[in-house]
């Protein structure tokens, strides 16, 4: 490139644009990943929390709005476990999860419906949160869905993820 085809441009900095920062893009990506696991963790808690809000939301355009309510926070749970997953994966190679860490028990309702003892976490994200039985499909049920949360959670303190807990042991004994 010669100096004739550089183009030069004068730009005035405004009040908003003076600071500069700088960001490592490994930790930025890094931040922006767990931020996304913990807006999915909120936003599936927030069928919990929001339940008749959001009931009431749904009936306004849903024929069944507590069959769309489930359906949702089915839904919202995998996203959870998906954005986990990448995590996850990476933790089973390293050795610090193994593949029993991503089995949830499933409750009676769900046994009876898909024949099974157990569920991988992988096959709920996959699955969307629902389960099959022949031509039967629906959402988890209320007690799996909140097993598969609880795993999710511990999975995230195995690998570092989670709040630590300190124990307070009291005084120091000399």
């Amino acid at each position: 490139m010669t100096d004739s085809d550089r183009q030069y441009v004068e730009a005035e900095a405004s009040e908003d644009t003076k600071n500069v920062l700088v960001v490592d893009p490994e930790d930025y990506q890094k931040t922006q990943k767990l931020k996304s696991i913990q807006e999915a963790k909120d936003h599936f808690k927030s069928f919990t929390l929001n339940e008749r809000e959001k009931f009431e939301k749904l009936s306004e355009t849903w024929g069944n709005p507590e069959e769309a309510l489930k359906h949702k926070e089915a839904k919202a749970l995998s996203m959870y476990g998906s954005e986990l997953i990448p995590l996850i994966e990476r933790g089973i190679e390293e050795g610090g999860l193994s593949e029993d860490d991503l089995e949830v028990e499933l409750d009676n309702v769900a046994k009876s419906i898909t024949g099974k003892k157990n569920m991988s976490i992988r096959t709920i994200v996959e699955l969307e949160g629902r389960i099959h039985n022949g031509d039967n499909v629906r959402p988890l049920p209320s007690h799996t869905q909140m097993r598969v949360y609880r795993q999710l959670e511990r999975i995230e303190r195995k690998l570092g993820l989670g709040p630590d807990i300190e124990v307070d042991n009291g005084p120091a004994q000399i």
